[in-house]
């Protein structure tokens, strides 16, 4: 575990940013790339296989470093860019470390405020707190970004620590970017790019009307500009879905029967008029999303220098997991997701208007292997999202549905988890006529059964794990003076893992007092250690491992606890569950109490111990690949 790290967007929200997510992605991108600082204060930035971000940690003296690229964020154009060929270099880092050149600082201030005058509300407040940011900067004209406070030097030079706003910094930023990317235009470059960036700052801005009109101007001059047809897809998404909401409240004036058939008055003429209105407008945004999502699908940014290759040698775009990996975006949208929210938009006529693409796209959520991933590759996918799949694959293929058909109901029988939910979604009339022409009908009888047979056995499993959660709050109880006591101990600098006397003697009472809450927990081990289910795991497991502990610890029945604690061993799901409810100090002190005891040395509870070790070590790293 590495105390001395934070999760980098954990850093930017305490020192109280808003839009914490986009801004420290920003900021990590600046840490990752430029100067030497991924070095000195990145600790982690796991990946996953497709390149996306699962976890980034700095350490905790980034912090000062990190409030300062914060805050310079929309002031960075007064230091200008960094030359061609140089782009590792940060300009205001050397200019700041090496001392600004007053004129040339003064002029870029000037050049600045020209352009915020020129615009509106949002340049006030830049305004506002222009001059502060560059009367601290000529006060202070040479200083170390990594280790000297903007925050506290603003904050002297103007005397009160009251009046700074701080929070609209991610705000601000995007302000002062959009005046940079309309100067361009006005000058002349209208480019695809240049309108798509205007777009998104309008976007991350709210002016939703504005970000169309640059982005459609953008897909007018770049007709592949997938960036830019994905942020429009996801603009009529949420336009689609407000409508529709709307829609729906006027039909709820007519029970939900559309037109009033007969309206006899002015209110009734006027919700007739509305619901034609609504419909209309839904439609019409149905339309422009479906149109702008298939194009977004089908030029979807990719790795352009490691295609994927096909068997037969043909090769197929390698398409970024998220749109934030093709930079210069605010919006974190993933391909998989858009073509979750195309399936359930697309009707029959517009997959036959664009056929050609929508296969094309149905195989590369297929990874290109269709036999592979009949049912896409797509990790978690969404049962109620099943049905338009169906629907799409067979307006592909009527051959290829029996196979996809097959998988699912595999697929289905194996999830005991979501029984309930999979005999919900078979009894959707489309979805069980499919099931019962393509299965037959014994087939479809027998999967219905053992959902059915499942759901009863869930209803069994929660009455036990409730049970369980009981008892074992009674038992945790126990131990919470030992927890803190650990806790205390890890602050004053005693080294992780060690057992003090005080440890060992709170350990002693936890485990004596906890004895009366264990009465009877056996009657949970059944075949709790050998199920392979994940879902299966609970508080049940917790209660096990502890009470079977607690029964080592005063010498009671240690042959059968012993072999309970090889049952964790060879369960790593089980005793996942068990590393997530429980304080990891008091498990490090459980086990170095059984390897400190010299009864137990060469014993088999002595080998499941240093075997849980190193499975523990093994799930801590997973943990770590994780985030």
């Amino acid at each position: 575990m590495k105390n001395n790290s934070i999760a980098l967007k954990d850093m930017v929200k305490e020192l109280g940013y808003e839009n914490s997510d986009s801004l420290s992605n920003q900021i990590r991108d600046i840490l990752k790339t430029k100067e030497n600082f991924k070095k000195r204060y990145v600790i982690d930035e796991s990946m996953d296989v497709r390149g996306r971000q699962e976890r980034f940690l700095v350490s905790n003296d980034a912090k000062t470093l990190v409030d300062n690229i914060a805050i310079i964020q929309q002031y960075s154009m007064l230091f200008g860019k960094a030359s061609e060929g140089e782009n590792w270099k940060l300009p205001y880092y050397h200019q700041l470390k090496n001392g600004v050149d007053e004129k040339s600082f003064k002029k870029n201030i000037h050049k600045q405020m020209d352009k915020l005058n020129s615009n509106l509300n949002r340049t006030k407040r830049s305004l506002k707190s222009l001059p502060i940011f560059s009367k601290t900067v000529l006060n202070n004209p040479k200083f170390d970004i990594r280790n000297t406070s903007i925050r506290e030097l603003m904050e002297k030079d103007l005397g009160s620590d009251n009046l700074i706003d701080f929070g609209k910094v991610y705000e601000l930023t995007a302000w002062n970017q959009l005046l940079d990317l309309q100067e361009k235009v006005a000058e002349g470059e209208t480019t695809s790019l240049n309108y798509q960036l205007i777009g998104d700052k309008l976007m991350s801005l709210g002016d939703i009307e504005q970000a169309l009109a640059a982005l459609e101007e953008s897909v007018e001059l770049d007709s592949e500009n997938g960036v830019a047809w994905a942020l429009l897809s996801y603009i009529y998404n949420q336009m689609l879905i407000k409508q529709q909401g709307e829609h729906q409240k006027i039909l709820a004036q007519t029970d939900f029967n559309g037109f009033i058939e007969y309206p006899i008055d002015s209110e009734e003429y006027w919700i007739n008029e509305r619901v034609e209105d609504t419909y209309n407008d839904v439609s019409k945004l149905r339309e422009r999303f479906v149109n702008s999502a298939i194009k977004a699908l089908q030029y979807w940014p990719s790795w352009k220098s490691i295609p994927i290759r096909l068997d037969d040698g043909t090769e197929k775009p390698n398409y970024y997991y998220s749109l934030e990996q093709s930079g210069e975006v605010s919006l974190e949208l993933k391909r998989e997701r858009l073509f979750l929210l195309l399936l359930n938009q697309i009707n029959e006529q517009d997959f036959l208007q664009h056929r050609e693409q929508c296969v094309e796209i149905l195989r590369s959520v297929q990874h290109w292997n269709i036999d592979l991933y009949p049912l896409t590759n797509i990790h978690m996918f969404p049962i109620n999202c099943y049905e338009p799949l169906i629907r799409y694959i067979s307006w592909v293929n009527q051959d290829e549905v029996t196979n996809v058909i097959e998988k699912l109901a595999k697929q289905l029988e194996c999830d005991s988890y979501s029984a309930d939910k999979s005999i919900q979604f078979l009894q959707n009339p489309f979805v069980s006529q499919m099931f019962w022409n393509r299965l037959g009908r014994q087939k479809y009888t027998n999967l219905l059964m053992s959902l059915e047979s499942m759901v009863c056995k869930n209803f069994s499993n929660i009455r036990i794990e409730t049970l369980a959660t009981l008892q074992l709050d009674g038992v945790l109880k126990c131990f919470t003076g030992l927890s803190k006591l650990l806790q205390e101990e890890s602050k004053s600098g005693e080294r992780f893992g060690d057992a003090t006397e005080e440890a060992k003697s709170q350990l002693e009472v936890s485990c004596r007092n906890s004895m009366k809450f264990i009465d009877g927990w056996n009657s949970y081990l059944g075949d709790a250690l050998y199920t392979k289910n994940g879902h299966a795991t609970g508080d049940r497991h917790v209660l096990i491992f502890m009470a079977s502990f607690i029964e080592i610890y005063n010498d009671l029945n240690i042959n059968k606890n012993s072999e309970i604690m090889m049952g964790f061993v060879n369960n790593k799901q089980c005793f996942s569950s068990v590393r997530t409810r429980l304080d990891e100090r008091v498990i490090s002190l459980l086990f170095n109490f059984i390897l400190s005891g010299k009864k137990f040395f060469g014993t088999s509870l002595y080998d499941a111990i240093q075997a849980l070790i190193t499975l523990d070590q093994e799930l801590a790293m997973e943990d770590l690949d994780f985030y």
